[in-house]
This record gives structure tokens, sequence and C-alpha cells, in this order.
């Protein structure tokens, strides 16, 4: 009777010992799989150098309007590169320093609040790529400046944000 109790004391730890060992084991392969598709998340995305339209000799705030940039974004389409930045900036300086003529129907706003909607989508597809958050968050200030009309805080913003990216 004892080696019968024994028997079963033994075969009831191999068996639970077994089923940790098993729900361990199964368990591991689960975490490198979670693991690997972390690491690709992790990866860097290459910075673009050539659009996927095409713009002419033109940059894409002189080629599209913003509904048309925003319809290619939404397609995967690369309309932005990081080195439409500069332009970008000096665009933005002349669009504030553009003399507006009293019988004009232009107007001001109309033209700070269409460079910013131009600026947002910039700033929305190139930061996904450019790891300069610095810059991209004082853009994000030009172009609240922008909608605001505040054209000399916009040109004071710009200075900063043209430091901060570096020269060229």
């Amino acid at each position: 009777m004892k080696k019968l109790i024994a028997s079963l004391a033994t075969v009831g730890v191999i068996g639970i010992g077994g089923v940790f060992a098993m729900s361990q084991t199964s368990g591991e392969p689960k975490q490198e799989i979670e693991t690997a598709s972390v690491n690709e998340t992790e990866e860097t995305k290459e910075i673009p150098t050539a659009r996927t339209v095409d713009t002419g000799p033109n940059m894409p705030w002189e080629h599209f309007a913003t509904e048309l940039i925003k319809e290619h974004q939404n397609k995967g389409e690369t309309v932005y590169l990081w080195s439409d930045a500069k332009a970008l900036e000096d665009s933005i300086i002349e669009t504030i320093d553009f003399p507006i003529h009293e019988d004009s129907s232009t107007t001001r706003e109309g033209l700070l609040v269409t460079k910013a909607k131009y600026l947002n989508l910039f700033i929305n597809e190139v930061s996904q790529y450019v790891d300069k958050p610095d810059y991209f968050d004082k853009m994000q200030e030009v172009k609240t400046a922008l909608n605001n009309v505040e054209s000399d805080k916009a040109k004071n913003l710009i200075s900063e944000a043209k430091q901060i990216r570096g020269s060229q």
C-alpha cells in the first residue's frame, strides 16, 4: 500500500510538473512573436528622397490645392520631402511679406490661413519619418500663429525653427 501511495504521489508530482513545464514552453513562442512584432514597429522609416507625385518644377504648395495634396497623402503618395522644409519656411515669410492692395479681393488672413493648411500637410507627412520633434513642435506654433494672423510672431517662430532644423 505504501508503494502504491508513493507511486501515485510520484506520478502526481511529475504530472503537475509536466503541466507547468508545458504551460511555460507554450508561452515562450508567444512571447517571441510579440517581441518580433514590437521590433518591426520600432524600425525607423526610411526618409523619402523623391516624390511619388509630379509637381513639375514647382513645390507642392505651388502646384496643388490643399485638398488634392490631402487626397494624394491618403493614397500613400509622397508629396512633401524633408528637403522642402527650407523652401516652405521661405515661402511662409514671402506670404507674410506679400503686399496686399486695398482694391484686391485677397486678404492677409486668407493668405496666411491657406499657408497654414499647407504647413499642416507638410508637418503631418514629414514628421512621420524625420526625427526632429522640436522642429515640428515649433512649426506647429508657426501654423497656429498663421491661423491667428500673427505675422511677426510667425516670422520669429520660423527663425527659431530654422535654427532647430539646422542649415542645409
